[in-house]
């Protein structure tokens, strides 16, 4: 299947909106006998902004002959290569065209095997270009050797804003390459490399990046064996980081005591908007920490546990109740994905009860505040003329049963599950 001549598509901006309807070639089979090929088609499309080729028909000899014709196309923004069955030949055809465009933004190169030889060629084509602010090298059997290429690179670009570095065997030691290109580039914003055989040790070695780069906002570490320690290194990182928006770290081994160390990292940091730590077995008493930095932090706007964390009564009930008494958390939110719906229900279920007598609570202490300030009014400024006492105890001595007994409703345990929601909150903590 092809599309030409006419086809649109969007463009995604770094926050993965639609910055611009490009026109598009995509070619997911290779075209049929007597069809316009691949190579015409671009050399034809005078206007060409996306090329689109999907599948292992597409190999060196194809983007060899491919090369000339893509050269020519100057308008090109966006070039994506899915599942082919390119090597370093064929893939230093491509880049080989790409170096004379000023306006390529979006390079994708997913699944195909290139490997370290590949990060060689494409280094060059990243040091040198000002137009590329997208990067995505998915799973194409790059190592240690072949990320530290791409690192020296980056420590150059100036105009990369997304490195999807996922799915490539680096291991500590391309963790720490990358680490170091980090510490000096100050224009990428986010930086993925999940399932890269990454251990505590690289997780140590990119928790000192963020130390020293002040500037990414989003990063995913999932599906690296980083255990406690790496976690506990990150969320020292994390604790005064001025912009990190974004942490996705799945099935990363951490158990409680990791997530006591992200939990106390989250108290402080004022930056953060979205944490994904599910699969991990952080059980109870890592959803006890975690569930009290969110009554703490005002920035959080999701998280995302999953498994032991909520599959029990006791887990689920900590969840809902943090979340419902941390007001800045909308109730949308996914918090338990991943979970037996009759558990999402009861966590959502509960954290609504939790955020309505919050927001009673707070009415009550309101008209608490008002009947002080009648009082204040009325009569403490007469008694303070006619005695030596101070305003405040004047104030205090003119309160009556009432006024107490709305402290009484405003303060206390949360009500049982089964009280009528309607009834007075003083009776519920009577039951309580």
């Amino acid at each position: 299947m092809s599309s030409l001549g006419g086809a649109t598509r969007g463009m995604c901006d770094d926050d993965g909106g639609v910055s611009a309807i490009l026109s598009s070639l995509d070619f997911r089979l290779r075209p049929a006998d007597g069809a316009t090929g691949v190579t015409e088609s671009v050399r034809n499309h005078t206007e060409l902004e996306e090329l689109v080729i999907s599948g292992d028909w597409f190999g060196d000899d194809d983007a060899e002959e491919l090369k000339e014709a893509l050269a020519q196309k100057v308008s090109l923004k966006m070039l994506r290569l899915h599942g082919t069955a390119l090597g370093a030949r064929g893939f230093r055809c491509i880049i080989e065209a790409l170096k004379i465009n000023a306006a390529l933004m979006s390079l994708e190169l997913v699944g195909s095997a290139v490997g370290d030889a590949g990060a060689a060629i494409i280094s060059d084509f990243l040091a040198t270009t000002s137009s590329l602010s997208y990067l995505a090298l998915f799973s194409v059997s790059i190592g240690a050797q072949g990320s530290f290429h791409i690192a020296q690179a980056l420590g150059i670009n100036k105009s990369l804003r997304i490195l999807n570095f996922s799915s490539n065997p680096i291991g500590d030691d391309g963790a720490a390459a990358f680490a170091d290109a980090l510490a000096e580039n100050s224009t990428l914003k986010n930086f993925f490399v999940s399932e890269c055989g990454i251990s505590a040790l690289g997780s140590i070695h990119i928790a000192r990046a963020l130390e020293a780069n002040k500037s990414l906002q989003n990063i995913n570490i999932s599906g690296n064996a980083i255990g406690d320690a790496g976690a506990a290194a990150l969320a020292e990182a994390l604790a005064d980081h001025p912009s990190l928006k974004t942490i996705r770290a799945f099935s990363c081994g951490i158990s409680a005591l990791g997530s006591r160390a992200i939990a106390k990292a989250l108290e402080t940091n004022k930056s953060l908007k979205e944490l994904f730590i599910g699969h991990n077995e952080i059980g109870h008493a890592g959803a006890a920490d975690i569930v009290k930095s969110l009554a703490a932090t005002t920035a959080l706007k999701t998280l995302q546990v999953v498994e032991t964390t909520a599959t029990s009564e006791k887990g689920a009930l900590a969840i809902a109740r943090a979340w419902g008494e941390n007001l800045t958390l909308s109730l949308d939110l996914d918090l338990v994905h991943g979970v037996a719906s009759i558990i999402k229900a009861f966590v959502q279920e509960e954290a609504l009860r939790v955020r309505v007598f919050i927001l009673r609570r707070r009415e009550l202490l309101l008209a608490f505040g008002m009947a002080m300030l009648e009082r204040l009014g009325s009569c403490a400024e007469d008694k303070v003329a006619s005695s030596e006492s101070t305003i405040e105890e004047c104030a205090f001595q003119s309160m009556d049963g009432d006024i107490f007994k709305l402290i009484g409703d405003a303060y206390g345990h949360y009500p049982p599950r089964n009280a009528d929601p309607n009834c007075n909150p003083y009776m519920m903590f009577q039951s309580s």
